[in-house]
């Protein structure tokens, strides 16, 4: 039997291909993207010369050596001892004094990025070297919401975005989740699940359960009226189509089959696509559903109480000494 995410590729026409834009790509493809990396494009954004080589050899990913903002402008990046706390915010050690592991953030070097290499998504829009997109990752230590605001029309193209936000100031003036979430709703987006990272202050780590809410991951997808609207902007053919079925191939990544339920039928209603093809898609839809599905059985509620009380009690109390987090985001599990 084929895979329903296969049966859905093998409908995009070649013209139209999904396309994954990864700013802050270090390390490749998050984990529940990966068994699809052979079937879509991957535009990644690493103004790190180490990384974009690494980047390169990957099949499939078209590297942007440019520092990604709101405007070009020469931006100094403060590079901390651990690499993947860099940022071109400055570490705020009046907040990360109380937790454990500060040293992680101290800034050993400075790189200049000049005008020239610094772009805004808008920009790349609008010079072609970006022409379509249908999901961004956001995780650039800070700098998350002047991507945002520098590529407002390129961002009408994605349906679906995993951003990284704040919810304490780990570096100096930087935005934190309220104002990303505030501009995310204006361009047509609604938060769908957050995946939270607590951390314990270093006064006492050693207890179970977790501390402060710091940070997260946050999913968003297009709130349903305005992504069709979009899709009714567009000319009527195989663009609309691979739209549909590529937002639909996003909601089953995360695991969540209402909403690609609720989207092909809405789309039908609007003449989007044929009824016939709107039965197909939904068809793939349950089909993806049962595959995944375990059948109940007597005692599976109790079961399901037990074993989750007992992965608390074995879980280790923290990652890192003092880092702790939720699991999933939508219904997938983080790894």
């Amino acid at each position: 039997m084929i895979d329903p995410f296969e049966r859905f590729f093998q409908s995009l026409p070649a013209q139209h291909p999904f396309i994954y834009v990864d700013v802050g790509a270090m390390g490749g493809l998050a984990s529940h993207w990966q068994p699809l990396s052979n079937l879509m494009t991957v535009v990644a954004f690493e103004p790190d010369p180490r990384e974009c080589s690494k980047l390169c050899a990957q099949k499939n990913f078209k590297v942007f050596p440019y520092f990604l903002f709101s405007r070009r402008k020469a931006v100094k990046f403060l590079i901390s001892q651990q690499a993947g706390l860099s940022s071109c915010y400055t570490p705020n050690f009046d907040v990360l004094k109380y937790f454990p592991q500060v040293e992680r953030y101290t800034t050993v070097e400075q790189k200049e990025f000049s005008g020239e290499e610094v772009s805004s998504l808008d920009e790349l829009f609008e010079q072609r070297q970006l022409y379509e997109g249908d999901f961004i990752k956001l995780d650039t230590q800070g700098s998350e919401l002047e991507i945002i605001q520098g590529g407002k029309k390129f961002f009408r193209n994605f349906f679906g975005a995993e951003i990284e936000v704040e919810f304490a100031s780990l570096y100096q003036d930087q935005p934190l989740f309220r104002d990303i979430d505030r501009q995310m709703d204006e361009l047509g987006f609604q938060i769908v699940d957050l995946r939270r990272a607590f951390w314990k202050r270093k006064v006492c780590t050693a207890y179970q359960g977790h501390g402060q809410l710091v940070f997260g991951d946050a999913l968003y997808f297009r709130k349903l009226p305005h992504w069709i609207n979009d899709l009714k902007a567009l000319p009527v053919g195989s663009q609309v189509r691979s739209k549909i079925l590529k937002s639909v191939i996003t909601c089953l990544v995360y695991r969540l089959p209402d909403y690609a339920l609720d989207i092909v039928q809405a789309s039908q209603e609007q003449g989007l696509i044929e009824d016939v093809f709107s039965r197909e898609i939904q068809g793939w839809i349950q089909q993806h559903v049962k595959r995944r599905s375990v059948s109940t059985f007597p005692g599976r509620e109790f079961l399901a109480k037990l074993l989750r009380k007992g992965s608390e009690v074995l879980r280790p109390q923290s990652h890192l000494e003092f880092s702790d987090g939720d699991r999933f985001l939508g219904n997938i599990r983080s790894k």
